[in-house]
C-alpha cells in the first residue's frame, strides 16, 4: 500500500524527521502516539505529499509518490488535516461534496450526490445537510469534514486515509464516535487508515497497529498488543504510566 524508506524531512539546517522506515499494508487502523514535537505531523504530511521530503522515498501501490498526477493520488488517497476551517458560507452538503471532486467528468452526477448522502449518513450528520458549515458545532464539523473524506474515496480499491489528530478539541463522547465511525469504514471497504491521536487508551481500543514517535524518529511499532507497553510508553512520555488490563481490555493511566 503505501511505504517510507530511509524518509527524511529538514528545514534549513534542523533534522526534523529522521531517516524513517514504514510499510502500511492492508486494511486496518495505524495509530501513532508521541509527545509534541515527535515530527508525527511531519511523517503524515510527507506520506501524504504535502510536505517533499529532503531525503529518503515515499512509494504507494509500489509507485513514487512523485510519479502520480494530484488527481490520481487523490482518487485513492484522503487527508484530514489538523486545520479544516472553511470561511466560506458552505453548506454542509456543498463541504461534503469537495470531497468528489477528484473523480468529476463535468458536473457532480446523481450517483455523486448519493454519495455524499451516504457518507454523512455514516457518521450521523445526515440530518445537518442543508446547514451552513459555520453555523456547526465542533464535533459536527468533525463530523462532516470526515464524511468529506470518506466520500472522495467511497467505494474505491484498497484507499488510503489519512488523518491528523481527527479527535483534538472534542470530548470523550465525541472522540470514541469519531474513531467508530472511521472503524466502520475501514471494515465497510476495506481501508488503510493512518491515525495521530493523542489519547492511549483510544488507540488501545480502535487502533489495530501502534507508532511510538519520539524526537523525529519512530521508536517502536507493531501490533499494539506488541507496542502499547507500559515500559515502551514510559520510554517514549518520559512519564511514569500504569497499565492495567481487564476482560482483554487495556487501560493506561499516569503513575
Amino acid at each position: 500500500m503505501i511505504e517510507a524508506i530511509d524518509l527524511e524531512f529538514s528545514v534549513r539546517t534542523e533534522l526534523i524527521l529522521k531517516p524513517t522506515n514504514l510499510t502500511l499494508q492492508g486494511a486496518g487502523i495505524t495509530a501513532i502516539l508521541g509527545p509534541n514535537g515527535a515530527a508525527k505531523s511531519t511523517l503524515l504530511k510527507c506520506l501524504s505529499g504535502a510536505n517533499k521530503p529532503t531525503g529518503g522515498t515515499v512509494r504507494f501501490d509500489q509507485k513514487e509518490l512523485s510519479a502520480y498526477s494530484a488527481k490520481a493520488l487523490a482518487q485513492r488517497r484522503a487527508v484530514l488535516s489538523q486545520s479544516t476551517e472553511i470561511s466560506f458560507p458552505f453548506k454542509v452538503h456543498e463541504v461534503v461534496i469537495m470531497g468528489r471532486n477528484p473523480h468529476l467528468i463535468g458536473r457532480e452526477s446523481e450517483a455523486d450526490h448519493r454519495i455524499v448522502e451516504q457518507a454523512l449518513q455514516c457518521v450521523d450528520a445526515l440530518n445537518l445537510m442543508n446547514r451552513e458549515f459555520s453555523t456547526l458545532s465542533g464535533g459536527e464539523k468533525q463530523r462532516v469534514q470526515l464524511a468529506r473524506v470518506f466520500a472522495q474515496v467511497w467505494e474505491q480499491s484498497e484507499s488510503l486515509v489519512l488523518l491528523d489528530e481527527p479527535t483534538s478539541a472534542l470530548d470523550l463522547r465525541h472522540q470514541s464516535q469519531i474513531l467508530g465511525y472511521v472503524q466502520q469504514q475501514v471494515e465497510r471497504f476495506q481501508m488503510t487508515v493512518l491515525c495521530i491521536l493523542h489519547d492511549i487508551n483510544l488507540a488501545a481500543m480502535y487502533a489495530d497497529r501502534i507508532i511510538l514517535m519520539k524526537n523525529g524518529a519512530i521508536q517502536y511499532q507493531g501490533s499494539k498488543e506488541r507496542v502499547l507497553t507500559a515500559e515502551r510508553l514510559e520510554d517514549v512520555f518520559e512519564t511514569k504510566i500504569m497499565h492495567h488490563r481487564r476482560e482483554n481490555q487495556s487501560r493506561f493511566f499516569l503513575g
